[in-house]
């Protein structure tokens, strides 16, 4: 679909619960947004939709080992780790690296983070250790806390708006 000024918006259905959810892509000029969450799991196609994305909002709800020992009620915990709820950190992290491999990933905005079963600082170990070289683009929102401004300038065609 384009809308006016010429930006454009591709969308996909994703896995989450019942009744699923949408992810969307966004472009305008040479410039690529990526936006996904509430997934249960990551497929290929959602990577290759993401594929060459300069900008990517991504969920990264939960820390596993947070999950498994929190005292939310085990159907709970079954729902949001069950493959059709939410991505944890290890997840997320895998896919973010899946996307990045083509090379134009200039931003990675982390979302919906668990209040309960997450924590910033377990996101910065985890891409400390298995992706370092990720770490200068990683924006790890907050619920409580306004998330600074991520610039994405897009590049307008001659002529353009």
């Amino acid at each position: 679909m384009q809308l006016e000024g010429g930006l454009e918006v591709h969308a996909i259905s994703v896995a989450h619960d019942d009744s699923g959810c949408t992810a969307f892509r966004f472009e305008l000029g040479e410039k690529r947004v990526g936006f996904a969450t509430d997934l249960g799991h990551v497929p290929d196609e959602l990577v290759e939709f993401f594929s060459g994305v300069h900008v990517l909002a991504f969920e990264s709800n939960y820390d596993r080992s947070m999950q498994i020992e929190s005292d939310r009620p085990e159907f709970l915990k079954q729902r949001i780790m069950g493959g059709r709820g939410h991505l944890s950190n290890e997840q997320s992290l895998n896919a973010v690296l899946r996307i990045a491999d083509g090379g134009d990933l200039e931003s990675i905005m982390l979302l919906h983070l668990s209040r309960q079963c997450n924590a910033s600082w377990r996101i910065d170990e985890l891409y400390a250790a298995c992706a370092p070289q990720l770490q200068e683009r990683l924006v790890i929102t907050s619920q409580t806390e306004a998330t600074p401004w991520i610039k994405c300038i897009p590049l307008v065609p001659a002529g353009g708006n």
